[in-house]
């Protein structure tokens, strides 16, 4: 994993007693342990290859090692980082059960979706302009979110849901007429609720493929998303085997 919670009030409890090296230390190896997810080695002299410290330090690795962490037969582990690691695996599960619960129900769509991506692949759809956001408050829903049945697609939103759901995708700068003729398309073509886009980004994230574990290290963007044939291979699983 790329980023983990770090409660600072927990560790200076733990560790006030420690110097500015034995922090050093014990930060690189909890950093190690959550990059990797998987046990420390046992070789001590690969520890400190690996965290980037000399042999005149090894005394302190061994203090850190034996205070903070376990041994075990698959290496040295430590007790918060695991607990953090179950915790953080079992919220993503039961976001992506949740996810995907309500991704069936928008699947019976796919095939008017088809059918207007098809027409729209032959450049049946003309270019509309873009269409700022209500301003008249019963244009809202109860959260703030556009209402569907009151605008046109709301293409600054569904870029916001996109950075929100999706952070694996790179960040867009420009709305080009490109990308709105797109978004427009898939909106007019079944993908017309806030909480459909909501839903289509956040299963994407579920995607080991579209977040770039390939083998070109290659991550779905927004260009990727609004493509006709994208929206269809996600409902029917092709990103998800």
């Amino acid at each position: 994993m790329n980023s983990y919670e770090f409660h600072i009030g927990d560790y200076y409890r733990e560790t006030r007693n420690l110097s500015q090296g034995e922090h050093y230390i014990y930060r690189s190896l909890l950093d190690e342990c959550y990059l990797h997810e998987v046990p420390l080695t046992t070789d001590p002299k690969m520890l400190m290859r690996l965290i980037g410290i000399k042999s005149d330090q090894l005394e302190d690795l061994e203090f850190i090692l034996d205070r903070f962490f376990m041994l075990t037969p698959d290496g040295w582990i430590n007790n918060r980082v695991n607990e953090e690691l179950a915790r953080i695996y079992a919220k993503s599960a039961a976001a992506k059960a949740s996810a995907d619960a309500r991704w069936e129900k928008h699947k019976k769509n796919a095939n008017g979706m088809r059918t207007q991506c098809d027409r729209n692949a032959n450049g049946m759809l003309p270019l509309d302009p873009l269409t700022p956001l209500p301003s008249d408050p019963k244009e809202l829903d109860p959260t703030g979110l556009v209402n569907a049945k009151a605008s046109t697609c709301p293409y600054q939103r569904i870029v916001d849901i996109y950075h929100e759901k999706f952070p694996a995708g790179a960040r867009v700068k420009f709305i080009t007429d490109k990308r709105k003729k797109a978004m427009k398309a898939r909106w007019s073509g079944g993908m017309d609720t806030i909480e459909y886009w909501s839903d289509y980004f956040s299963h994407a994230a579920t995607s080991r493929f579209l977040t770039g574990t390939n083998d070109r290290n290659w991550r779905a963007d927004l260009d990727f998303f609004i493509r006709p044939d994208s929206a269809v291979n996600l409902q029917e699983g092709k990103y998800h085997k």
